[in-house]
């Protein structure tokens, strides 16, 4: 009788060199429910983050480490390296399955046609595919009934249809159930949140229309809240981000996420993303009074040109109204941008200016990739994605001819800070208000010290007061400074590791 599939890992690696940068290094959210699916499987299964690992590391873990399959996350910048990973788990341990997965499963036939060391490609969604094609090897190897899988059967290779996943509850984890489990997996990470899956919009730049076929689907509130109380009794965590395509999209679902932060008392300041055609007076003062500090917007271009050759369907005018808006309620406003799409110099110019004058307080640009599954990549050829470069740009030296003049015009922004009207004009209290101003006004100490005493004073349950008195303090006065951070620290149960450090570097 065969050995049945009782061990498996899940790996994954970031991108390495100069593409590389903190956020790639995070593990992708999928990857923790896949995780949470094989395990509730009752499977020996462990997660490994190789991101800060080097070439030699990688593959003494790889001849190390035995598992009947290996599970590895991919994307479009990553992938090669992907590819790699299988290919030593082949060369070390030639009986292990080696499955890949992620946002460049897109190309699940081409990859199989290109790498024998690769056994199955799931596109899309795996936690339901993971779980299947484990039962498809432990019984009869049938696995025309696994969704989403890409295999060889003899010399052919077949795609079995994609289907979505009707309830992405059922996969939902929380960060004490799975972080046993975790290896190189920084506690920042699970602070990155994904509340939906789907974006309705059809931009050509993006994968996002293929992969979840233009349909939005939700995790419950109450999952939501589980976990943000999870998050904070496993770490103390004090900040999050909502990273969903288009948070933004259910104004009804928001008013009834930001109601319940508050209603539980859960004191966190977090951001999210979302379309700047969603922000109206109503929704940013929602936002604003639940703790959220920022909004980050896909903006791309002020040129009307680029916009339409990016099928981007958006108003300069609304981004502009958007963004007051969020001014008025103490949000910061955050924008990205997209270079290299063969610009004329009188493009980057309106769109530089467009910049400084808008009101964004922050930004980041980048450069036009051009992603399988992407509108913009019906125009290459398959094989132009296997060559030995990460990342396919659409125009990179262009990209790096006016990377220098955004990231000028982004100091500029990033300096300016809320106006004394904006400040002024705002009187509602939030703790989040209360502490955009104690930064605001920091060159009048008693000012801006007001504005944290006013937390500890309205809301002693709160650690923020406690935690930014503490930090004040900590270079000026050693006794307030223990005893506005230990009260933070007590708030949270001594899960903070910052706090925890900064309360043993100033004490005596």
């Amino acid at each position: 009788m065969k050995k049945q599939v009782t061990k498996c890992f899940l790996v994954y690696r970031g991108m390495q060199g100069e593409l590389r940068d903190p956020f790639t290094d995070f593990v992708p959210i999928g990857l923790f429910n896949i995780l949470k699916a094989l395990l509730d499987k009752g499977l020996e299964v462990n997660l490994i983050n190789l991101s800060k690992y080097t070439k030699k590391e990688v593959e003494k873990f790889i001849k190390d480490t035995y598992c009947q399959v290996v599970f590895i996350s991919s994307f479009f910048g990553n992938h090669m390296i992907s590819f790699e990973i299988a290919k030593l788990f082949k060369e070390y341990h030639k009986n292990t399955y080696t499955v890949i997965g992620g946002p460049i499963s897109i190309l699940g036939k081409e990859i199989l046609k290109r790498f024998s060391f690769i056994d199955f490609v799931i596109k899309g969604e795996g936690e339901e595919a993971s779980s299947l094609l484990i039962d498809a090897l432990n019984e009869h190897k049938d696995f025309s009934k696994v969704s989403n899988l890409v295999y060889r059967k003899g010399d052919k290779i077949i795609e079995n249809p994609v289907e979505l996943i009707k309830n992405i509850d059922n996969f939902f984890f929380l960060p004490s159930q799975i972080i046993q489990y975790c290896s190189n997996v920084d506690e920042e990470n699970f602070s990155i949140i994904i509340t939906s899956r789907g974006c309705p919009f059809n931009c050509n730049f993006c994968s996002s229309p293929l992969l979840w076929q233009r349909k939005t689907r939700f995790h419950s509130m109450d999952l939501l809240l589980e976990y943000l109380k999870d998050l904070r009794k496993c770490f103390g965590t004090l900040y999050f981000s909502i990273r969903d395509d288009n948070f933004l999209f259910s104004k009804e679902r928001i008013k009834n996420f930001t109601q319940s932060l508050i209603r539980e008392k859960l004191y966190y300041l977090w951001n999210t993303q979302g379309s700047a055609s969603f922000i109206d007076n109503e929704l940013a003062e929602t936002l604003s009074d639940a703790g959220c500090d920022q909004v980050q917007m896909g903006i791309e271009s002020a040129s009307l040109k680029q916009l339409k050759f990016l099928n981007k369907n958006l108003n300069l005018s609304w981004v502009k109204e958007a963004i007051k808006i969020l001014r008025n309620n103490l949000i910061r406003p955050f924008g990205y941008f997209i270079c290299g799409m063969k610009e004329s110099p009188e493009e980057i110019t309106n769109t530089l200016n467009f910049i400084k004058t808008s009101g964004l307080m922050d930004a980041v640009v980048a450069p036009l990739a051009i992603y399988p599954g992407a509108g913009l990549s019906k125009n290459y050829p398959v094989d132009i994605f296997f060559k030995n470069q990460e990342i396919l740009y659409y125009d990179l030296n262009s990209f790096r001819k006016y990377k220098n003049l955004f990231l000028k015009t982004f100091e500029e922004i990033y300096q300016k800070g809320f106006s004394l009207n904006e400040l002024n004009l705002n009187k509602k209290y939030s703790f989040k208000n209360n502490i955009v101003k104690y930064f605001a006004y920091r060159r009048n100490e008693q000012k801006s010290l007001d504005f944290l005493k006013e937390i500890v004073d309205r809301e002693p349950k709160n650690p923020w007061g406690y935690y930014l008195l503490g930090k004040h303090f900590y270079k000026k006065d050693s006794t307030l400074a223990i005893k506005y951070l230990t009260k933070a620290d007590e708030i949270l149960n001594g899960k903070n590791e910052e706090i925890k450090k900064l309360i043993k570097k100033v004490s005596p």
